[in-house]
Formats: C-alpha cells, structure tokens, sequence
C-alpha cells in the first residue's frame, strides 16, 4: 500500500514510512528507523527503553492521522533462569465511520503481525 503525498513533486511513501518515518527500512531479519521520527522524543545516546516504547506509540498514534487512541498495560512479568520477560498489552483504538450497515470483522485471534 502507498500513499501519494501532497507536493508537487508526487513521491509515494510506503505505509511503513508513513508510520514510523522516512527513514524506515527493513530487511528479512531487521527493521530500522531513526529516533528522530519518534513523537516528542529527544534523540540522545542513552534514551531509556521506556522513553523509546513511548516514542514509537506516540509516532504509530501519529501515523493513523490522531484518530486513534492507546491504552497500554502492563501483565505481568515471568523468569527463566537468568532471563526476564516484561509483558505488555497495547490496544489501538482507531475511530471507524460508516454510513450503512457494514459489519467489520473480528480480528483474528490470536494476533499475527504476519497478516497486516
């Protein structure tokens, strides 16, 4: 999917850049974007994890044009020996309008970021 952007120069940006930036790429194993796409974040050498996840919502709540919202909440945690492992459930809401009867479908569960 593109989308055609408004200047004259008519450059098309995949769905992908419009959500996390210009500067996204991705590989088969690899996905980039810069900092200085996130939302309201400073970009600096030693940004905290917490300061990144927040950047990267506030860009993806930016990428759906602000008809959206967020709730994140955290589950829980688990231990495997030396590892831990952080759970979070993030719910987008995005603002839906239709004018006739059309049924939206569920969405798969479980989740399958493969399918988007």
């Amino acid at each position: 999917m593109s989308f055609r952007s408004n200047s004259n120069i008519g450059a098309q940006i995949s769905t992908n850049q419009r959500l996390f930036g210009a500067g996204f790429t991705q590989s088969i194993a690899i996905i980039q974007f810069g900092k200085t796409d996130l939302t309201g974040l400073k970009p600096a050498p030693n940004n905290t994890a917490e300061s990144l996840f927040v950047g990267i919502i506030m860009r993806l709540l930016q990428g759906l044009n602000s008809r959206g919202n967020a709730d994140i909440n955290y589950w829980g945690s688990a231990l495997n020996g030396n590892k831990r492992t952080d759970v979070f459930v993030i719910n987008f809401y995005v603002a839906v309008t239709y004018t006739d009867t059309y049924e939206i479908d569920d969405l798969p569960n479980p989740y399958n970021p493969n399918i988007y």
